[in-house]
């Protein structure tokens, strides 16, 4: 994987507002110049919701990844193996 690109000070972001079981969940896309995401992130609207721990983690993930040059589309699609199966789980 090649190095990952450094973050200009200004990227052109779009952000939605989606309803959650938890309430309403805010994700923020930026794109590169090439109009690939970038960097993403997301934010619950109570501050300090459990979750918040594990999608900034995941975020900061995926962010890397599409820096590194990976396909948006390898981070979106699932993976062919679930996490039952590999646990030893029939599906």
């Amino acid at each position: 994987m090649p190095p990952r690109q450094l973050r200009p000070k200004i990227l052109p972001g779009t952000t939605y507002r989606m309803p959650a079981h938890c309430g309403k969940i805010y994700i923020t896309v930026t794109t590169d110049a090439d109009g690939r995401p970038f960097v993403i992130f997301v934010r619950f609207g109570k501050a300090g919701h459990c979750g918040a721990a594990i999608f900034d983690g995941m975020t900061r993930l995926v962010s890397y990844a599409l820096r590194s040059g990976m396909d948006p589309q390898d981070v979106s699609r699932p993976s062919p193996v679930s996490s039952a199966t590999t646990a030893g789980i029939p599906a």
